[in-house]
């Protein structure tokens, strides 16, 4: 069982075109990445992030520079290492 504490979107800033995300806490020895969709209950979801994001055991920040429409919806997917 993970017993490492809960992420979550803590933060989101945006302008016409960029929405800066702040996720927290991250886990050090883990990778995330960013997932974007227009409907949150879609079935696929697009890889914002080229490579994964390494965690530092603190906040965790991207921009997503093509936010552009009415509504996008985020989720953040741990890449390695998976919980024992």
């Amino acid at each position: 069982k993970d017993t490492g504490p809960v992420m979550q979107l803590q933060f989101v800033s945006t302008d016409q075109t960029q929405a800066k995300l702040v996720f927290g806490p991250t886990v050090s020895n883990r990778l995330y990445d960013v997932y974007a969709s227009p409907e949150l209950a879609a079935s696929t979801w697009t890889k914002l992030t080229a490579s994964p994001l390494a965690g530092t055991g603190g906040e965790l920040e991207y921009t997503d520079t093509a936010a552009i429409g009415p509504r996008k919806f985020y989720r953040l997917q741990i890449v390695a290492p998976t919980a024992p």
